[in-house]
Order: structure tokens, then C-alpha cells, then sequence
């Protein structure tokens, strides 16, 4: 994740951070907040809709990845022609911010092209344009819905965050 560093308590010539950017974030279950941060999944299905659009943090839920995930990341992995996902992965953990996306917009029927398969055909789409992951771990308790966090940096959107396909 490209951040600009505001400062941390503590640290040679930096300033102190007194304010914190907030983000809107959202709990996504492992190994959807992967495939979400790792620019895979360019949809996410939500039954309820928003109004926020722009920079999403990504929280990793707190249920592990079981047997069946981790094969089924593989094989999406072997599909890509990938190697399998590594375990140790940061983006991998669990209870914590692994990265953020561009939430560009939240539709009843996405357009194919940019959905790439990922939505459910009930749900509302909530169509990500950017990706982002996080250099280091942050662990965070999670919450139901959108949920305000602060961060001890900004995130910062460059051209070359955003999908090629994607509508901005």
C-alpha cells in the first residue's frame, strides 16, 4: 500500500500524527479480503447498499481459512497460473487490515466485463476499480456493516492502482 507517513510517536524526524485520516472499512471473510486486496475480485456481493464511494479498507475477519478455502484458493491460483498462495502471507492473515480498494460503484446487474464472474446474480455488486495491500499488518477487531477506523497514514491513489477494465 503507497501511504504518506504523517508521523508516528516516537520516531526520528517525524511529527507526532494528532490527526488521524479515518477511512470507511469493511470485515470481509478470508479468502474473499485476499482475493479482494490481491486485485482477483472485482466484485464484491452485499445484500444492502451504500452510499460511500472512493477508498475502502479491507479488515480480514477473524474465522480462519479452512481446508476447503485453502484448496479452493488454490485452484483459483493454479487458474491464474499462479503458484499456490503462500501461507505466511500478510495478506492472508486474519483480525486485521490486510489492504484497501476503490469501491466505484454499487449496481443490481454489473456489466460482465468489469465483474469478471465474481457476482452472485442476487446480490448487489459493489464494484471495486483499485486495489491496494498493506505493507504491514494492522490488527483490528472487525464490525458488522461500514465501520470508521483511523489510520496512522494516508492512502493514496496512483493510475497504476486501478484496473484497466474498471470504471472509475
Amino acid at each position: 500500500m503507497r501511504v504518506v507517513e504523517r508521523g508516528v510517536a516516537g520516531s526520528r524526524n517525524m511529527e507526532v500524527l494528532t490527526d488521524m485520516p479515518t477511512y470507511k472499512a469493511l470485515s470481509v471473510r478470508q479468502p474473499y479480503a485476499y482475493l479482494l486486496v490481491a486485485g482477483i475480485k472485482t466484485c464484491e456481493n452485499r445484500t444492502w447498499p451504500t452510499h460511500h464511494r472512493g477508498t475502502l479498507v479491507i479488515h480480514a475477519g477473524a474465522k480462519p481459512m479452512t481446508k476447503e478455502d485453502w484448496e479452493w484458493l488454490d485452484d483459483i491460483h493454479k487458474d491464474l497460473g499462479q503458484p499456490p498462495a503462500d501461507r505466511d502471507d500478510i495478506l492472508l492473515r486474519t483480525s486485521g487490515i490486510v489492504g484497501a480498494v476503490y469501491l466505484a460503484d454499487v449496481v443490481a446487474r454489473p456489466d460482465p466485463d468489469w465483474e469478471l464472474g465474481w457476482w452472485d446474480g442476487a446480490s448487489l455488486a459493489w464494484m471495486i476499480s483499485g486495489c491496494q495491500q498493506v505493507a504491514e499488518f494492522t490488527h483490528l477487531k472487525g464490525r458488522l456493516g461500514l465501520f470508521d477506523v483511523e489510520l496512522p497514514y494516508e492512502i493514496e491513489w496512483t493510475d497504476d492502482d486501478f484496473y484497466p477494465e474498471a470504471k472509475r
